[in-house]
């Protein structure tokens, strides 16, 4: 099975950040409690930090968050950066996009250019914003070629455009969160125990309740495994949904079925049946001062497939899937043949 660290190059990404609160966790198998308890509003999104340009938007990954420009889409970093070379000549069609860590080939592309390494050259990468882990050692800020990299949280922030201005306004944009802007805590304990259930719950199943939700930060999570620790906080990224599209969002997952699956336990070991990521839905309601309610929403691994909101699993419905999975929270290196096709276009 693949998993985040070999997927980043080979270095661990998480362990040991502070603990932001969303709800907490109850055990399935147990009434006990993992984690802290925090009381959200909508006001959630409000920080101390840059303010971003008109029609920008955040983008966070582990304790990193930065602004790029709204039309921006969303890649694979591994492959646009490490592997320019296998697409050589058909870089000029490439969009400018966000870029997280993600699977790859065992290709490598090395050449240089006046001593400048071709990955740091738009002409072969295209515009782009990517997360990549940190070196030690590293320049807290260094600019080469099309590239300015910022060091931030324990990350490299790789910018990289010919627009000199626009590397720099990026640049400004660059910091350390607890929370980000979609209301989704760097950090959260479903992280490193994937099979716990969310508490407090919420009905889902009465209309009126839906009705009293403000708005839905969609949250995603690498896992960490005992033989995996990571390094980083385990956030891959986040949106957010307001108003109609919240209700609609939770309507959908409701329509589902109760149950787990599509599951196929025996394709993988047991140990890490979870796979390697999956996603929490934070449900802000209307009512100031009233606990996050939670769905957990599990969709790789061989098992365990479904959601969760504390009261009921349901499983996996592609009408339920696809609009929760875009803007950017579509895994990069593929799915589980399990659900494969419920969650691709």
């Amino acid at each position: 099975m693949a998993r985040f660290r070999l997927l980043v190059g080979g270095i661990a990404l998480l362990a040991g950040t502070s603990m932001a609160g969303c709800g907490t966790i109850a055990d399935a198998d147990s009434p006990g409690v993992v984690g802290p308890s925090a009381n959200r509003s909508s006001d959630a999104t409000a920080m101390d930090g840059p303010v971003l340009p008109v029609g920008w938007r955040w983008e966070s990954f582990a304790g990193a968050q930065v602004g790029v420009p709204g039309d921006w889409g969303w890649t694979n970093s591994s492959q646009r950066i490490g592997q320019w070379c296998v697409d050589e000549g058909r870089q000029t069609l490439l969009e400018p996009a966000v870029g997280r860590p993600g699977g790859s080939t065992l290709v490598g592309c090395s050449a240089f250019d006046k001593a400048v390494p071709q990955e740091m050259l738009v002409r072969n990468t295209g515009e782009i914003v990517a997360f990549e882990p940190d070196f030690a050692g590293a320049p807290e800020m260094k600019d080469s070629g099309d590239r300015l990299t910022v060091r931030t949280a324990g990350l490299s922030v790789i910018i990289q455009s010919r627009d000199e201005a626009l590397r720099k306004r990026i640049a400004a944009t660059v910091h350390q969160v607890d929370v980000d802007a979609n209301g989704c805590p760097a950090d959260d304990p479903v992280a490193q125990h994937p099979g716990q259930r969310p508490t407090p719950v919420i009905d889902l199943e009465d209309t009126t309740a839906r009705d009293g939700v403000a708005w839905v930060s969609a949250c995603k999570y690498v896992i960490s495994y005992p033989d995996h620790p990571l390094e980083l906080p385990p956030l891959l990224g986040s949106r957010r949904f307001d108003g109609v599209a919240a209700r609609d969002l939770l309507a959908t997952l409701v329509a589902a079925a109760p149950g787990s699956g599509p599951n196929a336990p025996e394709s993988c070991m047991r140990e890490y049946s979870y796979g390697d990521e999956l996603t929490v839905l934070l449900i802000h309601l209307d009512q100031p001062g009233q606990a996050l309610q939670r769905v957990h929403v599990r969709y790789t691994g061989c098992d365990h497939h479904g959601t969760d909101d504390g009261t009921t699993r349901r499983i996996l419905t592609r009408d339920f899937m696809q609009p929760l999975l875009g803007e950017g929270l579509g895994l990069p290196w593929g799915y589980s043949a399990e659900v494969d096709p419920i969650l691709r276009p």
